[in-house]
């Protein structure tokens, strides 16, 4: 999400917290100055409205910002817990039995749309296409729209599109891969600081023709998944490196793709996967010393 949205997403939910917090100023005001009133024989005097309005509006304001941080951070926290268990999991058994387990756990409530998308890749990478389509299938994409264009948040529906986008592309079929980039690409492209995004996108580019618009994606893409910041997320980094193995592949920068497909191999998600990195592995290599033959010859 780019600035100005996300500016304007806080905007209108501290604005929305604001008008709860006014509100409840007003009343607690009107109902002091009835209590007063019962004493106005002993001196007491009601509240004074240029002393109390400055007061309430300051007030209210700064409990507002309070509040809408304080409701950010409770909602971010289950989230956050699931995703800390799912890296532990991925970094010591792979993607397995338990770590699908705490993705059923979490699929619920505001969660539910994201963790199907995941739940797709993994079973993707666990060579269980038929679970990865069941797990698409799940997701209530009006809920997930409707959200992102009341919150300003495009995360969801962009990872929901990508999850679509990786899953075509393992099924060859490219229709529905094209289907789901042109309905998604209002989300995927406010996420340009994502580099599994950034990654899918990329390889949408590769397989409509564009390789070398695909291979400045991969790149920037993988600057980002290699920042020191982008701690866990290990499934998300091996489906990156695949991805860029196989754009740098395609446009014969042979050693990139090398390093790329041992960084995905290292990640160890799948037993699956690391086997299908290892064939891709083999075919750049042959491929680098085809090539390094005709250079010498």
């Amino acid at each position: 999400m780019n600035f100005k949205a996300r500016a304007f997403m806080i905007a209108k939910a501290v604005g929305v917290w604001w008008g709860i917090f006014l509100i409840l100023g007003c009343c607690i005001g009107f109902a002091v100055n009835i209590f007063l009133s019962f004493f106005a024989f002993s001196g007491i005097g009601r509240l004074e409205m240029r002393v109390f309005a400055p007061i309430l509006l300051s007030g209210s304001l700064l409990l507002s910002v309070f509040a809408y941080a304080l409701s950010s951070f409770l909602n971010k926290l289950p989230r956050r817990k699931m995703r800390k268990r799912l890296d532990k999991t991925a970094l010591e058994k792979g993607i397995c039995r338990e770590y699908n387990e705490i993705l059923s756990a979490g699929c619920r409530g505001d969660m539910r749309n994201f963790v199907c998308a995941e739940a797709a890749l993994s079973a993707l990478v666990s060579g269980n296409i038929t679970r990865s389509e069941e797990q698409l299938d799940r997701i209530d994409v009006v809920s997930v729209l409707d959200i992102a264009r009341s919150t300003g948040d495009f995360t969801v529906p962009a990872y929901c599109y990508a999850a679509e986008i990786v899953l075509s592309d393992a099924k060859c079929d490219y229709d529905s891969m094209n289907t789901a980039y042109i309905n998604g690409k209002p989300y995927i492209d406010e996420l340009d600081y994502d580099f599994y995004i950034l990654s899918v996108k990329a390889l949408y580019e590769l397989k409509t023709g564009n390789p070398e618009t695909a291979l400045e994606t991969a790149e920037c893409a993988d600057v980002l998944r290699r920042s020191p910041t982008k701690d866990g997320l290990y499934i998300y980094k091996a489906i990156s490196a695949a991805i860029s193995a196989r754009v740098f592949f395609s446009n014969g920068v042979f050693d990139a793709a090398e390093e790329a497909v041992l960084e995905a191999m290292g990640i160890k998600i799948t037993a699956e996967f690391e086997n299908e990195m290892i064939a891709l592995g083999r075919e750049i290599k042959e491929n680098s010393k085809a090539a390094a033959a005709v250079s010498d010859f």
